[in-house]
């Protein structure tokens, strides 16, 4: 009966150990497509900020104001992409609190 009851206890912790495998795997392919949209994000930025450039390059008149446009246009992709790195590092945080309890 002894050795049924440890036995059964043993599969549990490997269950339980699975689980945990299963929900760090689920997480970390979390943070790859998070990771992948934060690099499709910059280079869609990138592509943007070019095209804009260039297609304003026939008229100098307006490129003191467009590259200001850009500028401001950069600073608020960083922002965007500084609220994204934090969530992410608060998803990474909150998986390993959940992993240790």
């Amino acid at each position: 009966m002894l050795l049924l009851l440890l036995l059964l206890f043993v599969l549990l912790l490997l269950l339980l150990l699975l689980l945990l495998m299963f929900l760090l795997l689920f997480v970390l392919l979390l943070l790859l497509l998070l990771l992948l949209m934060l690099l499709l994000l910059f280079v869609l930025l990138v592509v943007v900020v070019v095209l804009f450039i260039f297609r304003f390059d026939s008229e100098p008149e307006l490129h003191s104001r467009r590259i200001f446009e850009v500028e401001m246009m950069m600073g608020f992709v960083k922002k965007l992409l500084l609220l994204l790195l934090l969530l992410l590092l608060l998803l990474l945080f909150s998986s390993f609190l959940m992993l240790l309890f």
